[in-house]
Order: C-alpha cells, then sequence, then structure tokens
C-alpha cells in the first residue's frame, strides 16, 4: 500500500511487512498478531453473517475498535479505540490510502476487483456479466448485500483465456502468471431470480444446472484450454444437473473421479465424503484424433476401459464427446454377456448446443446390467 508515493506497508504470504521491511502483523483465521515494541499483540475479530468485522477486542478481553455498516459497506459512526484494522466489510482489506490535497481512497480489495462501498458497486466489469445480460456489469451480488457477499481470493482463478480454472497448490496470496487473476474458494454464477445455475465447488468440479453449458465446459476445456492433453468429464445426475469434475491432475485418455476422492458404485451413485449423488451416466471427451472417438472396451489392467467404468456403475451408460464431430455410448450388459456399443447417438454440435441427446438415449436404450 502506498501513500503520498511512499509505500506503507506490503504482503508476503499472511505477513504484512512496513514500508521500512519491519514485520506489522501476521493475518490468522481468528483476527491478526500484531507486531509492537512490546513483542506480539493478539486482536481478535467478531464477524457478523457476512463476514463484516464489527468488533476487534484484544487479548485481556478490551475492545480496540467497533464499526457498523450502512447495507452496501460503507461505514456508520466507526468507533476507533486504540488501533485502526483496514479488515473490515465482508472481511475484505479497505484500501484507505491519502492522495494529494486529502482525498482518501476507501475501496475494498476483493481479489479479482475494487469495490467502492460509496457507490455499491465496482469500478470494473464483471468476468461473468455475459451470465447477467439484465444487470450492470458493476453491480455488487445482484443489489441485495444485506443476504449475499462476493466470496473472491482463493483456489479458483481465471486464465489468460477467460476461463475458470482450479489448482489445489494456488492459494489467496499464490503468485499467477500474467494475465491471471484470483476467483475465490467458491463462486457461484447466479439468474437474475437470485437461483444458482452454476456452482464452482471447493474440490474444482462445477455443478452445472444446465446441459449445454456443462458439455460446453467439457469439450472446451480438453480442445482448446488444454489443447487436447487432458480429457474432461462429468456425471448426468436424476435431477437432471451435471457434475463436472475436477480435472487438474487428468491425462489425455484418463479422467476417472477416483484420484480426485470420488466413487462409483453399483447401485448408480456417485459419492464423496458425506455428499452422495444418484446418476443416470457418465460423459467424457475423447478430443485426442490418435485415438478412437467412441467409449473403449478393450482390456486394460484387467478391466475393460469405458466398458469397465460403465461396469462399476452397475451398467449405466458411458458417453464420450468424440473428435469425429459425433456422441458416442455404450453401456455393459449382463444379459449379453459382453457389452453393447450404439455409436452415432448424434453429432457435437448438437449435444454441445443444449438438446437433452443423452437422456432420449437413456430412454431409448434403459438396459442396465443387473
Amino acid at each position: 500500500m502506498e501513500e503520498n508515493n511512499t509505500v506503507q506497508s506490503y504482503h508476503e504470504g499472511s505477513c504484512v511487512y512496513r514500508g521500512d521491511g519491519s514485520l506489522g502483523y501476521i493475518l490468522q483465521p481468528e483476527g491478526v498478531v500484531r507486531a509492537t515494541g512490546q513483542g506480539l499483540s493478539h486482536e481478535y475479530f467478531l464477524k457478523d453473517h457476512l463476514g463484516s468485522t464489527r468488533v476487534v477486542f484484544g487479548s485481556n478481553g478490551g475492545v480496540l475498535q467497533t464499526t457498523d455498516y450502512y447495507a452496501f459497506g460503507l461505514e456508520h459512526t466507526p468507533l476507533a479505540i486504540s488501533n485502526a484494522n483496514r479488515y473490515l466489510y465482508n472481511g475484505k482489506e479497505l484500501q484507505d490510502e491519502t492522495f494529494a490535497g486529502g482525498v482518501r481512497l476507501g475501496w475494498y480489495d476483493y481479489g479479482a476487483r475494487f469495490y467502492d462501498p460509496e457507490l455499491g458497486m465496482y469500478h470494473t466489469q464483471d468476468m461473468l456479466a455475459e451470465k447477467y445480460y439484465d444487470w450492470s456489469p458493476y453491480n455488487y451480488v445482484g443489489g441485495n448485500p444485506v443476504k449475499r457477499i462476493d466470496l473472491l481470493g482463493l483456489d479458483w482463478y481465471t486464465a489468460e483465456d477467460g476461463t475458470y480454472q482450479y489448482d489445489p497448490k494456488i492459494k489467496k496470496d499464490s503468485k499467477l502468471e500474467e494475465g491471471q487473476k484470483y476467483v475465490g474458494e467458491t463462486y457461484e454464477v447466479k439468474s437474475k431470480d437470485g437461483k444458482v445455475v452454476t456452482s464452482y465447488r471447493k474440490d474444482g468440479s462445477i455443478m452445472f444446472s444446465n446441459e449445454k453449458d456443462a458439455y460446453n465446459r467439457m469439450w472446451n476445456q480438453a480442445n482448446d484450454h488444454y489443447n487436447k492433453e487432458k480429457e474432461s468429464g462429468g456425471f448426468t445426475l436424476e435431477d437432471g444437473r451435471v457434475l463436472v469434475t475436477p480435472d487438474y491432475d487428468n491425462t489425455k485418455n484418463d479422467c476417472t473421479p477416483d484420484k480426485y476422492g470420488y466413487t462409483v458404485s453399483e447401485d448408480g451413485y456417485l459419492s464423496k465424503g458425506k455428499e452422495k449423488l444418484k446418476i443416470t451416466g457418465e460423459v467424457h471427451t475423447h478430443q485426442d484424433p490418435s485415438g478412437e472417438p467412441e467409449p473403449s472396451y478393450y482390456t486394460k489392467n484387467g478391466g475393460w476401459g469405458d466398458i469397465g467404468y460403465s461396469k462399476s456403475m452397475g451398467g449405466l451408460p458411458i458417453f464420450t464427446i468424440g473428435h469425429d464431430g459425433m456422441v458416442h455410448g455404450s453401456f455393459w450388459s449382463n444379459k449379453r454377456s459382453g457389452y453393447d456399443n450404439i455409436l452415432g447417438l448424434g453429432s457435437r454440435n448438437n449435444l454441445l448446443a443444449g438438446k437433452t441427446l443423452l437422456v432420449l438415449w437413456l430412454k431409448t436404450y434403459p438396459v442396465k446390467g443387473k
């Protein structure tokens, strides 16, 4: 942070140093540990449901600072007793630099953008503005700051191509490459009525309520972002949603989600921890032109490729979005003592246009290995 063209402080991980290089304070989940002339002083934050710091108190229980806010974050009757903590509205750091003429900035650092509580909006456009065509691209939380906050600052980030990517090694204070920006530990895309349509989750998976968006994500991620070097996949769910599983450790010919802690069962469930989702099938890309576009059925390490995975799901179908521009499907069937392979379900473009070809296919070919 600068003030009057002089560096006042700078961040290095969870430590914040003064302009002269001495330690100022250390950030911790419940507050800060501040360096003073007498040693280290602990300060604890009491926050509200939005993560806004309302009271700061010391280790002896004494109140050091209290702050109330108007709905969009402007401070209301602030009371600073013996310090000036800057981690206030939504727990974000207030940039309170003072410029020539005594002008105070007063913006909050949300990681991807700076927020102005006096205006109740951002000064730069939302990176997902096209998802909210009926909202101003500068709006804050859809005009409802009482219930919503903008979660920015951790593992999800935007890449140079504008797509949202996940890397477990990326944290709030990690150094990103040029053109990349922090997004958040989680991120939600909502419709104009406030319903979540896309949820970027903590483990790198994405839950889509719209098939078109899910299949586009898989294909564009594998074919364009990873340049055909990694498959991308996910599961169609009984409730109509599609879960795209993490892909950062995928390979050119493997996108099975077990490496990310997911398991499938023969009764048709996808599980991870306490989460258990009823699935109707698996979808993944075969974007590599050196391989086959349809699901694999060869013997590999004692298994049967994609058909073996269908078997592990109790005979639920496996779909591939192929490099030949077509969608293919197969499933294990004990009734046939082998497998059924139905090729040419439709063009990839039709699938990516959002037509529910997979659901139609399930209704047409309901055979399961029971």
